[in-house]
């Protein structure tokens, strides 16, 4: 009952703009791509997606964070020899990032993580995705990955939204072009839920367990809708609408 109370709520949060996501597949073709994702990709996810955790985002930030030279370097291509410490800090001062002595230091511990095992991992998810036309059994696979990441990149900086993220955000290609079916909860979420009646007692999102709690019923309502998860996440956060 209190799990289709979200249900219902996302449901009149995400149907007025039907038609706007489906503006926006013209435009932008969304289809499922399921060439290989390499580790300096996956690298790249997880640098530009940890920093946006508690961040406050605008289009002058991105423009910041993409002409950084030094950040490119830091964070397009695994880098061969380890970040130094104090040069990650001073890069994520400079561009203004919140908690940015702590987030230095969680950029330097992944850079003793297995990104390549995540990377063929995230690869052999693709290749069953690719065989899969159902919804529900794609998802199983992604929070399966999501799985791997949480596992492999703790005290990293990734908690479930950002590993989400990660998943499904390519910053230079944009959202959504390989994993479809789960959504990067943030306030803008659960302000939408709270706003359309929902008790904030039931949106916990604070573990994975919980998290997928609520996430479990924001994508059924993206089912009933005929849309795919990541697009009502593309609702809430705006990029559908511009």
């Amino acid at each position: 009952m209190l799990g289709k109370m979200i249900k219902k709520a996302a449901i009149s949060i995400i149907k007025p703009y039907l038609r706007l996501v489906k503006e926006n597949r013209k435009i932008k073709k969304v289809r499922r791509d399921t060439s290989n994702i390499d580790y300096n990709n996956l690298w790249k996810r997880y640098c530009f997606s940890m920093i946006t955790s508690q961040q406050k985002i605008s289009e002058l930030f991105w423009t910041h964070v993409f002409q950084d030279k030094i950040w490119q370097k830091i964070s397009r291509i695994y880098p061969k020899k380890k970040p130094q410490l104090d040069l990650v800090k001073n890069t994520l001062h400079h561009l203004k990032i919140r908690f940015a002595d702590n987030k230095a230091q969680q950029i330097c511990n992944a850079w003793d993580r297995d990104f390549r095992s995540i990377a063929e991992a995230t690869n052999m998810i693709l290749s069953r995705n690719a065989n899969q036309s159902y919804s529900l059994y794609i998802r199983l696979y992604e929070l399966e990955l999501i799985d791997i990441i949480l596992r492999n990149l703790s005290g990293c900086g990734i908690g479930p939204k950002i590993a989400r993220l990660m998943m499904l955000w390519d910053p230079e290609n944009g959202m959504g072009l390989e994993f479809q079916h789960i959504i990067p909860i943030d306030s803008r979420w659960l302000n939408s839920l709270k706003k359309a009646g929902v008790n904030p007692l039931l949106l916990n999102v604070s573990t994975e367990k919980k998290y997928r709690q609520v996430e479990d019923n924001l994508v059924e309502a993206s089912y009933e809708l005929n849309i795919f998860p990541f697009e009502a996440d593309g609702i809430i956060f705006g990029w559908i609408l511009n």
